[in-house]
C-alpha cells in the first residue's frame, strides 16, 4: 500500500487505558480514539474514518497506544512522554502500511501482544547472558591475577 494513501489524521488509537491515562494523553495534546469491543473489529483504516465493527471475542485487557499520522520526531517524543508518565507501560506501536488494513482485534491479539511477550523474553535472556559474560570475565581476571601474584 502506498503510504500517501493512508489517513494522515494525527490521533492515538487507545485500548484499555484508565481515565487517568487518557487524561494524561489529552493534557499532552493528543487526539484520542478509544477502541473497545464495540468498534475493535474494524480495520485501523475504518477506525480512522469513524467506522465501527464489533469484535468477534472480547478484546484482552492490554493497555495499548497506537500512533497514527505522527512524524518520526513527534513519535519519539510521544513514546518518551508515555514511558515517563504511565506507571504501567502500555504496548506502544505505530500504524504501518501493513497494519493499516488489519482489524484492531487481529493486530492486538495476533501481533502486538505476541511481539511484546517475545521482546520481554529476549530482553531477559539478553540480560542473563550479559551477567554470565561479566561473571566469566571477572573469574578470568581474578584467575589471571592470582597466577601473576
Amino acid at each position: 500500500m502506498d503510504a500517501q494513501k493512508r489517513n494522515p489524521r494525527r490521533v492515538l488509537l487507545t485500548h484499555a487505558l484508565d481515565p487517568m491515562d487518557l487524561a494524561k494523553l489529552e493534557v499532552l495534546g493528543h487526539e484520542i480514539l478509544v477502541v473497545n469491543d464495540a468498534n475493535g473489529g474494524a480495520t485501523l483504516k475504518e477506525l480512522l474514518e469513524a467506522k465501527a465493527a464489533p469484535t468477534k471475542k472480547p478484546l484482552p485487557l492490554e493497555k495499548v497506544v497506537i500512533f497514527n499520522g505522527y512524524s518520526e520526531a513527534d513519535l519519539k517524543q510521544g513514546v518518551l512522554a508515555i514511558r515517563e508518565s504511565f506507571p504501567v507501560r502500555p504496548i506502544i506501536a505505530a500504524v504501518t502500511d501493513h497494519s493499516y488494513l488489519w482489524s484492531f482485534e487481529f493486530l492486538l491479539t495476533e501481533h502486538l501482544i505476541a511481539d511484546r511477550d517475545w521482546n520481554l523474553r529476549n530482553a531477559a535472556e539478553y540480560q542473563n547472558n550479559l551477567q554470565k559474560e561479566k561473571a566469566a570475565r571477572a573469574d578470568g581476571a581474578s584467575a589471571a591475577s592470582s597466577v601473576e601474584g
